[in-house]
């Protein structure tokens, strides 16, 4: 319909539109399930890990079953921190640019599906004949908006008073989760909100100033001013071309 051509107040409150539709997406598989978490009657009680471990389960492909509680919720919310820009930031980034050439929606459902992909066979297994090519894809497209995504990111944080934690977790961690994107978003998270995220085995992010049941809320809230934020920058762009 924006695209069809209803003005340019329509095509400004487009991404505001789109994003709500992208948020709700990215909630239901990121944000929300972690709210599920916290609100799991099994969360706290002696016989909650179990109920965690489930909820989480849904959201991330490791085995919750042999993670304490703390990996779980480490698991959950590096998910949350990796939607933010999978789910949110770039579909909303490749919409902006391609608009004015009536291909926004287009960009945004072809960004999605080359990270889904990514998400499906991008493996090292036995995938990995197949998913060579959509994880490469993948890491082209995303390049860009991880980045944009982290200079918000650290946006937020500076005025948080948590600037130089962010960036110091970013220098230090983000080069530790294999891929080029994943771990920006995910280190500045980690170390603006003063948490650690751990694969275990495999990475350590942020120093643990907070367990995650503590700082996990600034990582929800992290994820909505951004979201915000960049809704309201790319409006204003396409307002101002249009």
């Amino acid at each position: 319909m924006v695209e069809a051509g209803l003005g340019q107040a329509a095509v400004a409150g487009a991404p505001r539109a789109v994003a709500g539709s992208l948020v709700h997406g990215a909630f239901d598989a990121g944000a929300a399930g972690v709210v599920g978490l916290k609100r799991d009657r099994g969360f706290r009680g002696a016989g909650g890990f179990p109920g965690l471990g489930q909820a989480a389960g849904r959201m991330v492909s490791r085995d919750t079953n042999v993670l304490s509680s703390e990996e779980t919720l480490s698991a959950a919310y590096e998910s949350v921190s990796e939607n933010l820009v999978d789910s949110i930031t770039a579909p909303l980034i490749f919409f902006a640019i391609f608009s004015p050439m009536g291909l926004g929606l287009a960009a945004a459902a072809f960004y999605r599906a080359s990270n889904t992909m990514d998400a499906m066979l991008g493996y090292r297994d036995h995938r990995g004949q197949i998913g060579w090519f959509p994880a490469r894809m993948d890491d082209l497209l995303t390049w860009v908006p991880a980045r944009v995504t982290g200079l918000l990111l650290l946006t937020y944080f500076a005025a948080k008073g948590r600037f130089g934690q962010a960036l110091s977790s970013l220098r230090r961690d983000a080069q530790k989760r294999p891929g080029l994107n994943g771990g920006i978003p995910m280190a500045i998270m980690a170390g603006g909100a003063g948490v650690r995220f751990e694969k275990p085995g495999v990475y350590t992010m942020g120093t643990g100033e907070k367990s995650l049941e503590e700082g996990g809320r600034e990582i929800i809230r992290a994820v909505r001013v951004t979201t915000l934020l960049l809704s309201a920058i790319l409006a204003s762009a396409l307002f101002l071309l249009g």
